[in-house]
């Protein structure tokens, strides 16, 4: 029996070895299209920062979503999901001094679909809070790119500070 499955086996080998890296969905992008594709996230840092949601609403897709994946304190994972659009209606409330930098994003662009990708550091009032990694999805709709989704992890420690 072993014998026989040997073959299928050989043949399996090379899809359990190939690299865990992602592969570029379009090599060859213009940059003017990764400028584009990068036009919301640098919005949502920016509304973030000002406090304002008009800044970036025009950036969501209708019907967004956000994945939080927590490392609490006590060492439990947490998983968590809201509309983006209740998101957004909170953020004045929120506190004064947000700053979120993502400092070396990958974009992966395939056709009117893309992903933006990277660790990023968030401050309150200047003072590092927590960091993790965002992962955003995005289309293209009306020649211009909205957010489909974001899911960001976040954690206090193993953050380069």
């Amino acid at each position: 029996m072993l014998r026989s499955l040997l073959p299928l086996l050989l043949l399996a080998t090379p899809a359990f070895a190939q690299d865990s890296g992602l592969p570029p969905a379009q090599i060859d992008a213009p940059q003017a299209t990764y400028r584009a594709v990068l036009e919301p996230v640098d919005a949502l840092f920016a509304g973030i920062a000002a406090h304002d949601a008009e800044l970036i609403r025009p950036y969501i897709l209708d019907g967004a979503m956000i994945t939080v994946a927590d490392a609490l304190p006590n060492g439990e994972r947490q998983v968590s999901r809201l509309a983006f659009s209740q998101w957004l209606d909170g953020l004045a409330g929120a506190p004064q001094g947000l700053q979120e930098a993502m400092p070396n994003p990958a974009v992966e662009i395939d056709g009117d679909i893309a992903m933006v990708w990277g660790f990023y550091t968030f401050k309150i009032a200047g003072q590092f809070s927590h960091c993790g990694v965002d992962h955003f999805s995005l289309v293209r709709k009306d020649d211009k790119w909205k957010i489909a989704d974001l899911t960001f992890s976040t954690r206090k420690d193993d953050c380069g500070q």
